[in-house]
């Protein structure tokens, strides 16, 4: 913390204590000053004295606690929230849901306001086929490009992690691998778009689909099985964009861990 916020705490703590001191001494001169009215034969004046000295002492005593508890638990709890939305705002995350297949993903939306897309993922047999329609149609336009880094199904060492990732033989993995890549050859047959696709010498820690202004990715979970993954949607703003970015560009240009599957 710095010495200018120390200076600012301490100014406003020896602001409220002198304003509670100048109340509570009005509040007790009231209070002392209420017998002698009252024996002067001024017994309501005596009476208001009393009430309005005691309504001070505890106004005085309730500023105290709400300075000393309230206001600062209140304070710590704004803080944390503007952090917490300072944070977020430059990741760039725009949706946090419990499960890949939520409807708050619009998948419509992602691919109608883009032309270019690349997707790191194990072989995305659910995915694949619940967006054959968009992929087409984005591949339509003679200007888009999708890239597709797969795992290398040669490389036994991460076809093995896999497949007890997804509790699959090491040939099913392979044969999801490879039916992954037969199906983006099949839209690059007969695309106007560019499809590139890549093996790399590595097991995914997570799935992201990078489109032209918005990033979608995915956790794994680590118990096998098929199990929900908490996923993300960040803005191309965020660093979170500009990280997903730099790893996919990043293994494309590892030409030592990554090569052209639809150049086999």
């Amino acid at each position: 913390m710095s010495n200018d916020i120390h200076l600012l705490i301490e100014r406003v703590n020896l602001r409220t204590l002198l304003a509670s001191l100048i109340v509570g001494g009005l509040g007790l001169s009231f209070l002392f000053l209420s017998k002698p009215i009252e024996e002067s034969g001024y017994h309501r004046w005596g009476s208001l004295s009393r009430e309005s000295g005691a309504v001070l002492l505890a106004s005085v005593a309730l500023a105290l606690l709400w300075d000393v508890v309230g206001r600062r638990a209140f304070a710590d709890e704004i803080l944390a929230k503007a952090n917490m939305s300072r944070d977020l705002a430059e990741s760039g995350i725009d949706v946090v849901c419990s499960s890949f297949q939520d409807k708050r993903i619009a998948w419509d939306e992602l691919f109608k306001n883009a032309c270019k897309l690349d997707v790191l993922m194990s072989y995305g047999h659910t995915w694949r086929n619940s967006q054959i329609e968009r992929i087409d149609m984005m591949l339509s336009d003679p200007a888009a490009k999708i890239r597709i880094i797969l795992p290398d199904p040669v490389d036994m060492d991460v076809v093995n992690v896999l497949s007890m990732r997804y509790r699959l033989t090491p040939e099913q993995l392979q044969r999801e691998i490879a039916d992954a890549k037969e199906f983006f050859e099949q839209r690059k047959s007969r695309a106007k778009g560019t499809v590139e696709i890549y093996f790399a010498h590595l097991v995914p820690l997570f799935s992201f689909y990078r489109f032209n202004n918005k990033v979608v990715f995915a956790l794994y979970n680590h118990r096998g099985g098929r199990i929900p993954v908490p996923t993300f949607i960040a803005d191309k703003d965020g660093f979170l964009f500009k990280y997903f970015t730099s790893e996919f560009d990043g293994i494309i240009e590892n030409k030592e861990n990554t090569r052209r599957a639809d150049a086999d």
